[in-house]
């Protein structure tokens, strides 16, 4: 019998058959109750003191459900707050409102001998004076240095079966000092893609940095001259300087384009133009060269963005000189 629960005919489902005065005895640890249904009406088998585990899954029924009750209100009560209001919800929407503010640092790479020159420098490496200019680059954005550290270094990349770069010769002693990989992952062409990346890439540099760093998140980019202009133009900048060529001599210059962020997601953008401060100024009345690039480039290898630029205004030193391009000149080459 044991394990075996029969009910009284005329009863199904339901445990309060109509038996009068039943007749409790143990049966293997059950209660039997034996009714006098009459016509051999079967006995019905229930566990030892059923109606005390029933009242008690009954006051355990409504402990929880008392307990789910306060555990709602309580969590209510932290929801509104003492004062009526809500904590604000935490997500992209909140994070917009925070004031944010990065750096985008344009520079050229180091210096070498030009290519019309009888031993120019071959175009994977550096003079020896470029290479003292990235030493020098180390100071200046490193640690206690008179630039942004940067958290992020940018360089162009390399041709298939080249190592080395005029860039990545410039950056590298920075980027042992910082401990930082140098991203060479954007063609030296494409400056939509790269200018796009860099300015989507303004929210995560934000949360790359705790908001009480007095340092903001700084980008250091690498990159050649003819292509610089190009570049500062497709990060927002339209300052006189963005728009004008670079001086084919030029290696110091360092235009800066901070980003500000205010409380309703709107970037604001401010241009600096500094000096490295490796070589010396040249002297009012050096003329303007710029004869590099227009050798350089062609309708197939940038040749459009290379004519985004003009040369600086003829009202303002240096003036503008700009030097023919020599019939001797050599053929096209990547520009690494």
């Amino acid at each position: 019998m044991s394990g075996q629960l029969v009910l009284p005919r005329g009863v199904p489902g339901s445990l309060n058959g109509d038996v009068a005065k039943p007749l409790h005895c143990d049966l293997d640890g059950y209660s039997k109750l034996c009714g006098h249904g009459g016509d051999g009406e079967s006995s019905q088998l229930l566990p030892t003191g059923t109606s005390g585990g029933i009242r008690r899954c009954v006051r355990r029924a409504i402990s929880f459900v008392v307990l789910v009750f306060c555990m709602a209100v309580l969590f209510l009560l932290i929801r509104i707050g003492p004062l009526g209001h809500g904590i604000p919800e935490m997500g992209p929407s909140a994070s917009s409102l925070i004031p944010c503010e990065t750096n985008i640092i344009l520079v050229r790479h180091c210096d070498k001998v030009p290519p019309w020159d009888p031993d120019p420098t071959p175009f994977e490496a550096c003079s020896v004076k470029g290479e003292m200019r990235g030493e020098h680059l180390a100071h200046i954005f490193g640690p206690g240095g008179s630039f942004p550290q940067p958290t992020q270094l940018f360089a162009r990349r390399m041709g298939a079966g080249i190592y080395a770069s005029r860039d990545m010769y410039l950056l590298w002693p920075l980027a042992q000092r910082l401990g930082l990989w140098i991203n060479a992952s954007f063609e030296q062409t494409n400056i939509a893609g790269f200018a796009a990346a860099l300015l989507d890439s303004r929210e995560a540099m934000c949360s790359s940095v705790a908001s009480s760093s007095p340092v903001a998140p700084t980008a250091l980019v690498s990159w050649n001259h003819c292509f610089l202009p190009s570049l500062a133009q497709a990060l927002g900048c339209q300052d006189e300087f963005c728009t004008s060529c670079w001086d084919d001599n030029n290696y110091d210059s360092v235009v800066t384009l901070n980003y500000k962020r205010n409380t309703s997601g709107e970037w604001n953008m401010n241009f600096a133009l500094a000096r490295e401060g490796f070589t010396k100024s040249y002297p009012a009345g050096t003329p303007f060269v710029y004869k590099e690039c227009t050798i350089k480039t062609s309708p197939d290898n940038g040749a459009d963005l290379v004519n985004r630029c003009s040369p600086p205004d003829s009202g303002g030193p240096p003036p503008v000189t700009v030097a023919p391009i020599s019939a001797e000149a050599p053929a096209p080459v990547e520009l690494i």
